[in-house]
């Protein structure tokens, strides 16, 4: 099976270059489609020292991960699609544990897998985020959370391309660079699962997340999250989606309860960014959805 990594990166010079040798360890045949849309040309400088026949670099003029994974998909020429990220590295065998499980399952349609801090190289000034270690394997046949599938994250993400045939390119609203800041591969879960694609969850399919982040940027990104969470549900539930309407009730009564439960200091305080997101970003959603829908009455 041939197959396209995709992997967007924006100023990361410094993660890129260790991103994709961990990539190109893996045994297969592949391509690796890097998604550039930096600012300055380090990021380029680091891909092309790399030498790689396999890897296919595409510079962007602008930022929004949801759009360069699109671009990406239309480039790709695998039979499936596998998403990490720039500040992530992939395991030894990751390439061929996704493929082994596409192969001997036909009813499998997408593969959320298991993501570690990379240890090796945390700080302590630092702490672990977008980091998914259930060690169960699980097989997602109708709708749940999306965020309960894998964590919701892109960074450890494949789908076969017939699959994304069925749910549809990445919503360019959603995710970094994009209005609402995240949130985009979740809204992709959710409708591969709203479909019927069949999602596994594999603990063999193994990336390690690298923990960079400050306890300030922590914070910044809770609030993205929020953002992104709250213009998921008001998307959806603008489409009379009964289970993401539930979905939202609990979602806030889970955020209050950790808002008043928890003792003060930073998770107190990721808390209150992430509720003000979360409220910022159905605000925002739904702004766009009424736009959107007075832009196609007024052209009709």
């Amino acid at each position: 099976m041939f197959v396209s990594v995709i992997v967007p990166t924006y100023q990361r010079p410094n993660f890129i270059g260790d991103c994709l040798d961990s990539i190109c360890q893996n045994p297969g045949h592949y391509e690796i489609i890097v998604m550039d849309q930096s600012r300055d040309d380090l990021t380029e400088h680091v891909v092309r020292s790399k030498g790689e026949p396999c890897i296919i670099y595409q510079r962007l003029s602008r930022k929004g991960a949801s759009r360069a994974k699109n671009i990406a998909i239309r480039m790709s020429k695998g039979d499936s699609l596998l998403f990490t990220d720039d500040d992530c590295l992939v395991s030894q065998d990751w390439i061929g544990a996704i493929t082994g499980i596409f192969e001997r399952h036909q009813e499998i349609g997408a593969i959320a897998g298991k993501v570690m801090p990379d240890y090796s190289r945390q700080s302590l000034l630092v702490e672990p985020r977008s980091v998914w270690l259930e060690e169960s394997e699980r097989v997602f046949k109708v709708l749940v959370d999306p965020w309960q599938v894998g964590g919701g994250s892109g960074n450890n993400l494949a789908i076969r391309k017939d699959s994304l045939k069925s749910a549809g390119l990445f919503d360019e609203m959603l995710g970094p660079g994009a209005p609402l800041k995240s949130g985009e591969d979740g809204d992709m879960v959710y409708r591969l699962l709203k479909t019927g694609i069949n999602i596994l969850y594999s603990p063999e399919v193994l990336v390690y997340h690298r923990a960079w982040r400050s306890r300030e940027d922590n914070l910044r990104l809770s609030f993205n999250y929020g953002l992104g969470r709250g213009g998921f549900l008001t998307k959806h539930i603008a489409e009379r989606d009964n289970f993401v309407y539930k979905l939202s009730i609990k979602l806030l009564q889970q955020t209050l309860k950790r808002l008043f439960t928890v003792s003060t200091g930073p998770a107190r305080a990721e808390a209150s960014y992430f509720l003000v997101g979360l409220l910022l970003g159905q605000i925002l959603m739904a702004h766009h959805v009424i736009t959107k829908k007075h832009s196609h009455i007024n052209h009709s």
